[in-house]
C-alpha cells in the first residue's frame, strides 16, 4: 500500500473542519470574547476508543462582514492578562492580524494542515473559500487522532512490507533454479511448443522479479516518509517497550526532556525520571498494552526548575510496544488560569456595571441572569425573574418587533441590534428604554443567550415629545402665517435650503419643487428685477436687513408682486451660516400704490391744465397742451378735440398723434358721422367707451366710420358749454383693441371740466376783444386819473408795509411775554416772514415802477435784516451777497423773498452751532433765456444725511416747497461742502391789473 493512498482509507479531510467556530466582531470587548471561550466546550473522541475528553476553545475568529480579519488565541489573551485595563479593550486591539489560512480547495488531506501546524507553530488554521470568506476552522487537536491513525497504519504497512520482502527473497532462489532448468530444457527440447511455454514462463518470473524490486523500493520510500513525518513532529514522540525502555525518541526541544534523546535511548523510565513520574508513566504503558486501546492523559512535570504541563496520548504498537505522544500545553494552562481569573473579573464587572444588563435564553426567552442595575431599574428580583421572561415586561405593541429582531439575531442575519421599546416596571410604571442586544453562542456556534444592555430614555423621549409638539406648533404658525419663511445658502447661487409649507398658497409651487432646483427662485423673478435681487443677496451683512420688492412668476403664468426681507446669520467667528428671511405677496397693495400714483399723476395733470387755464386765454394753446399730455399719459395712438359746428358737422381743432398714425387735424366731418340721437345722449353726459371694433353693441355707422379712420378702440367724453354740446374729447387706439380703465374715463371727465372753463374764458376773451374799442375810448379818461391812482397805490403799499410792520411789532411784543423758547422762536420766524413781505411793499412804494421791484437790492436788504434779527456779528459769521439788479413783479418777488428768508434763517439757526465761525453766501442772477437762479450756501456742519427736506415736518421747508411749486420752479440740495440750496424759476406772467 502506498503512503499517498492512505487518505483513501481515512475519512474526508473536510470532516475535520469546524463549520461553526466561535466568531466575534472587531468591536467586541475582550472580556466578552473571554467569556465566550470559557462557555464554549465540545467533546473530542479518543482514537480507537469510546471515551471522550472535554476540550476548551483555543481561539476565536474575528469576522467583519463575513470577511476574516484576525484571530484571538489563548496566547494573545495570556499576554493581555499582564496588562492593566485589558477589560476595556476591544478585540481589534488585541487580535493577531497576519493569519495563516488554507483554502478549502487546497485541503485535500490532513497532512497539508499538519505541515502548516508544524511549520508555523500554530494550533488553529482557518479555512476560507476562493473569495477569502470564512468556511470554518481546523485545530491541531481535531486532526491529531487522524495523525495517530496514519502512524498506526504506517506501522502495519511496514510489517507487511517486511514480510513481503522475506517472501520475495525466498522465491528468488527458486526462480533462479527454474531459470537454470529452463536453459537445460532448451538444449534438450527443440520443439516449438516447449519453447513457447518456456518463454511464457520466463516472462512470468521476470515480472515477478520486477514486482519484488518495486515492492522493495516502495518499502524504502514508506520508511523514509514515515521517518520524515516522525522527525517533523514538534510534539514529544516516544516509543517504549513493555518494561518502559526508550526505543525511539523523536527530535524534541531539549528543555521538554529530563535528558537529551541520545542519552535516553536504551534506558528505562526508572533510570531517566524520578520515582513518582516513572511509576505514573509505566502504569499508563501497562494499561494501554492491556486494553489495546489509546489512552489520553493530562499531567505535569517539573523540568529544570519549571513546571510543564503536557497532554499525552499513549497508543499500542503491536503487543509489546507503545507510542507516547505528548504536547506541551503549559501556555494553554496558563491561559486557562488567566481566563478563569478574567471570567471572575467579568462576573464582577457584570454585577457591578452601572448600566442594566440581562441574559435571556433564546429557547424560551426566560431571564437567566440580571445585574444589580437591572434590578434597581425595573424593580424585579431574581426570584421574580424565575417565573418571567422578557416578553412579560415588554409592552404588547413592541413585543412582535422585538421577537422578529431576536429571530434575525439567532439566524445569524445580524450581529446585534439596537431598539427602543417600552418596559413595564414592577410598580406598574411604563418606562421607555433603549436596548442593545447581542448573541452568545457555544463552541459549536449554537445560540445560547441574548445579552441586552438597557438604558432608561424616558426623560429623553419626553423631551423629544415636547420638541415634537413645539415643532408642530411652529409648523402650524408657519402654515397659518401669510408670509413664507425661508433660509438660503450665504454664497454661490443662494439656493434655498428650507421653505415653509405655505409657499404653495403664495406662488403655487410645492416646497419640494423649490428645494430641488438651486436656481428655482431667481429663475422665476421678472428679468427687470433679477439683477437687483442678486445684488441685495450679495451685499448682505450682519448689521442690516435688506428689503426688496419684485415681480415673481406664479405657477398660473401670471407675475405677482412679492416683498422679501432677508438677514444674514453668522457664527461666533463672523463666518456666514445662512440667510434667513420671509416673502409676502403685496400684489393688491402694489396695484393700489400704482393706482395711487396714477391718480396722483392725473391730479397733477388736471392741476397743470387748470393752472394754464387760469394763466392763459389762448384756447388753442390750452387744447394742444391738453391732448399732448393726455396722449403721453394714456399711451394712446391719438388724442383729439372735435368741435361741433352749427348745422354743418364738425372739425378736429387739436390733436396729438403717435408715430405711424394718420393725422385728422383740421379735417372736416359732415353731419352723417354724428347722428342727432347721439347728440342728445352726449348732452346728457354720456361717456362712450368702445373696446373692440367687432363689438355687437355699436351701430353699423359707427363701426364703418371707425374703419375709415383705422381705429380699433376709442373713448369719447362730451364737452358741454352753456347747456350746449360744444364738442368731444376723444382718444383712439389704432393698432389693437383696448379695454378702457375707469381711471382713464375719470381723467377725461376731469379734463373736460377744465376745458369747459377754458372754453368759457376764451369766449369771454372774445367778447372782451369786441369791447376793446370801447375800452380804448375809456382809456383816455383813465389816463387822466392814472396819476391819482398811482399816488393812491403807493399809499396803499405804504399802508400795507406799515400794517405788516405793526403786526410784526405785535408779534415781537407777544414773544416777550412767552416763556417757552420754542414758541418765542416761532414768533421770531413769523416776524421775519412779515418783514420780508413788508420790505417788498417798501420797495414798491419807493419805486417809480409800481409793478416791479429791484430784486437784487431787495435781497441785500432782506439778508442784512435777518443778520440783525439774529444778532449775528461780522466777526462771527461773514455775509456775502452777490445779486444782479433783476426786476421782478409782485407775484414773483413775494414768494421768492419768502423762500430766501426761510433758507437764510435756517442757515443762521443750524449751520454754525455753539458759536462756530463761517460764511453765508447768497447769489442771484438771471440767464439769457430769462431763468432766474438763487443760491443760498454756507460752509457749516452740513445738512443731515438721513433727512429729506421735502418730507420734513418743518414749517419752513414746507413753505419753501409750496412756494417753489407756486413759482413753477425747482429747488435742489447739495451736501458736498456745508449746505447749498439752488432755486431755479422764471418770472410769473400775470395780466396787468391796471
Amino acid at each position: 500500500m502506498e503512503l499517498a493512498n492512505l487518505s483513501v482509507n481515512l475519512r474526508s479531510p473536510l470532516a475535520a473542519i469546524d463549520r461553526h467556530p466561535v466568531t466575534v466582531a472587531p468591536s467586541t470587548s475582550v472580556a466578552e470574547a473571554i467569556a465566550l471561550m470559557r462557555r464554549a466546550r465540545n467533546t473530542c473522541p479518543l482514537p480507537d476508543s469510546n471515551e471522550t475528553v472535554k476540550t476548551s476553545i483555543s481561539c476565536v475568529l474575528v469576522v467583519d462582514e463575513n470577511q476574516l480579519v484576525g484571530l484571538l488565541s489563548q496566547g494573545d489573551m495570556l499576554n493581555l492578562a499582564t496588562e492593566s485595563g485589558w477589560q476595556e479593550m476591544k478585540v481589534v486591539d488585541a487580535m493577531t492580524r497576519n493569519l495563516i489560512v488554507l483554502k478549502e480547495s487546497e485541503f485535500t488531506d490532513i497532512f497539508t494542515a499538519f505541515k502548516l501546524f508544524c511549520q508555523h507553530s500554530i494550533d488553529c488554521l482557518p479555512i476560507v473559500d476562493e473569495q477569502g470568506q470564512l468556511i470554518g476552522l481546523v485545530t491541531e487537536e481535531k486532526i491529531r487522532p487522524e495523525i495517530y491513525s496514519v502512524v498506526k497504519m504506517l506501522q502495519q504497512e511496514v510489517v507487511q512490507l517486511q514480510q513481503q520482502q522475506c517472501e520475495l527473497l525466498e522465491n528468488k532462489s527458486e526462480i533462479e533454479k527454474q531459470v537454470s532448468d529452463r536453459q537445460n530444457a532448451e538444449n534438450a527440447l527443440r520443439q516449438s511448443e516447449l519453447e513457447q511455454r518456456v518463454q511464457q514462463r520466463t516472462q512470468y518470473y521476470e515480472q515477478a522479479v520486477l514486482t519484488g524490486k518495486l515492492t522493495a523500493e516502495k518499502l524504502q520510500n514508506s520508511e523514509a516518509e514515515l521517518l520524515a513525518l516522525f522527525n517533523a513532529m514538534t510534539d514529544i514522540v516516544l516509543v517504549f517497550d513493555a518494561s518502559g525502555r526508550y526505543l525511539k525518541v523523536a527530535p524534541t526541544p531539549p528543555q521538554l526532556l529530563y535528558k537529551r534523546a541520545a542519552k535516553a535511548l536504551g534506558k528505562t523510565l526508572a533510570e531517566m525520571l524520578p520515582f513518582a513520574e516513572a511509576n505514573f508513566c509505566l502504569s499508563h504503558i501497562h494499561q494501554t498494552l492491556a486494553s489495546g486501546q489509546t489512552h489520553r492523559v493530562e499531567y505535569s512535570m517539573e523540568i529544570g526548575g519549571k513546571l510543564f504541563w503536557f497532554d499525552g496520548s499513549i497508543s499500542p504498537l503491536g503487543v509489546a510496544q507503545v507510542m507516547w505522544v505528548a504536547r506541551d500545553i503549559t501556555a494553554r494552562k496558563h491561559a486557562e488560569a488567566a481566563l478563569q481569573k478574567s471570567e471572575e473579573k467579568f462576573r464582577n464587572l457584570f454585577d457591578d456595571a452601572p448600566i442594566a444588563i440581562g441574559l435571556a435564553s433564546v429557547r424560551d426567552y426566560c431571564m437567566i441572569k440580571v445585574n444589580e442595575a437591572h434590578r434597581q431599574m425595573l424593580g424585579y428580583s431574581d426570584a421574580d425573574w424565575e417565573a418571567m421572561s422578557f416578553a412579560d415586561v415588554t409592552h404588547p405593541e413592541d413585543l412582535q418587533a422585538d421577537l422578529e429582531q431576536v429571530k434575525q439575531l439567532v439566524d445569524g442575519n445580524i450581529p446585534r441590534f439596537p431598539m427602543e421599546k417600552r418596559l413595564l416596571k414592577k410598580n406598574g410604571e411604563l418606562m421607555c428604554a433603549n436596548l442593545t442586544v447581542t448573541l452568545i453562542r457555544d463552541g459549536e456556534g449554537i445560540p445560547l443567550y441574548t445579552m441586552a444592555a438597557i438604558e432608561d430614555i424616558s426623560y429623553r423621549k419626553q423631551a423629544e415629545m415636547e420638541l415634537q409638539h413645539l415643532k408642530e406648533r411652529l409648523q402650524f404658525l408657519l402654515a397659518s402665517n401669510p408670509a413664507v419663511i425661508f433660509t438660503a445658502a450665504p454664497a454661490g447661487n443662494f439656493c434655498t435650503t428650507y421653505i415653509s409649507e405655505n409657499v404653495k398658497a403664495m406662488v403655487g409651487y410645492e416646497p419640494e419643487e423649490v428645494l430641488a432646483d438651486p436656481n428655482f427662485w431667481s429663475r422665476r423673478i421678472h428679468p427687470e428685477y433679477r439683477s437687483q435681487f442678486i445684488v441685495i443677496f450679495s451685499d448682505l451683512s450682519e448689521e442690516k436687513n435688506c428689503i426688496c420688492e419684485y415681480r415673481f412668476l406664479h405657477r398660473d403664468g401670471v407675475y405677482r408682486w412679492l416683498r422679501t426681507e432677508v438677514k444674514l446669520l453668522v457664527d461666533s467667528r463672523g463666518i456666514p451660516i445662512k440667510i434667513i428671511g420671509y416673502a409676502a405677496e403685496i400684489t393688491n397693495s402694489k396695484y393700489a400704490e400704482i393706482a395711487l400714483q396714477q391718480e396722483f399723476g392725473q391730479e397733477r395733470l388736471v392741476e397743470a391744465i387748470a393752472r394754464r387755464v387760469r394763466q392763459s386765454l389762448q384756447l388753442e394753446e390750452i387744447l394742444n397742451t391738453t391732448v399732448a399730455e393726455l396722449q403721453q399719459v394714456l399711451l394712446a395712438d391719438r388724442v383729439l378735440v372735435y368741435q361741433l359746428l352749427p348745422e354743418t358737422g364738425g372739425q378736429v381743432i387739436a390733436e396729438a398723434v403717435a408715430e405711424g398714425c394718420s393725422q385728422l387735424m383740421d379735417r372736416f366731418f359732415g353731419k352723417e358721422v354724428f347722428p342727432a340721437e347721439n347728440y342728445q345722449l352726449y348732452l346728457q353726459g354720456r361717456i362712450c367707451a368702445i373696446s373692440e371694433l367687432d363689438d355687437p353693441s355699436i351701430t353699423p355707422c359707427v363701426a364703418e366710420f371707425m374703419k375709415q379712420i383705422e381705429v380699433r378702440a376709442k373713448l369719447v367724453v362730451p364737452i358741454i358749454q352753456h347747456s350746449q354740446l360744444w364738442g368731444l374729447l376723444i382718444a383712439h387706439q389704432c393698432d389693437r383693441p383696448r379695454e378702457w380703465q375707469e381711471w382713464e374715463m375719470n381723467l377725461f371727465q376731469q379734463l373736460v371740466n377744465q376745458l369747459a372753463i377754458a372754453i368759457q374764458q376764451s369766449l369771454l376773451y372774445q367778447q372782451l376783444q369786441g369791447e376793446l374799442s370801447d375800452r380804448k375810448q375809456a382809456e383816455a379818461n383813465l389816463k387822466i386819473s392814472l396819476k391819482e391812482k398811482e399816488i393812491l397805490l403807493k399809499e396803499i403799499h405804504h399802508r400795507v408795509k406799515n400794517n405788516l410792520c405793526v403786526v410784526a411789532s405785535l408779534l415781537e411784543l407777544q414773544s416777550n411775554t412767552v416763556a417757552d423758547p420754542q414758541l418765542a422762536k416761532m414768533f421770531e420766524e413769523s416776524q421775519n416772514r412779515l418783514y420780508s413781505m413788508a420790505l417788498i411793499h417798501e420797495k414798491l412804494y419807493r419805486s417809480t415802477n409800481l409793478a416791479e421791484i429791484n430784486f437784487g437790492e431787495y435781497l441785500e436788504d432782506l439778508v442784512t435784516n435777518l443778520f440783525h434779527s439774529y444778532n449775528i456779528s461780522d466777526n462771527h459769521i461773514l455775509l456775502q451777497v452777490i445779486a444782479e439788479p433783476i426786476s421782478l413783479n409782485l407775484e414773483t418777488a413775494t414768494p421768492c423773498g419768502l423762500i430766501a428768508n426761510e433758507l437764510v434763517s435756517n442757515t443762521l439757526k443750524h449751520a454754525f452751532p455753539d458759536g462756530a465761525n463761517g460764511t453765508v453766501s447768497v447769489e442771484c442772477y438771471q440767464t439769457g433765456d430769462g431763468e432766474i437762479h438763487l443760491f443760498v450756501k454756507d460752509n457749516g456742519i452740513g445738512f443731515p444725511q438721513n433727512l429729506d427736506f421735502r418730507k420734513t415736518n418743518s414749517m419752513g421747508f414746507q413753505v419753501v416747497c409750496t412756494l417753489t411749486e407756486q413759482l413753477e420752479g425747482s429747488i435742489e440740495l447739495s451736501r458736498q461742502t456745508g449746505t447749498a440750496f439752488h432755486l431755479k424759476f422764471n418770472e410769473l406772467k400775470y395780466s396787468h391789473r391796471f
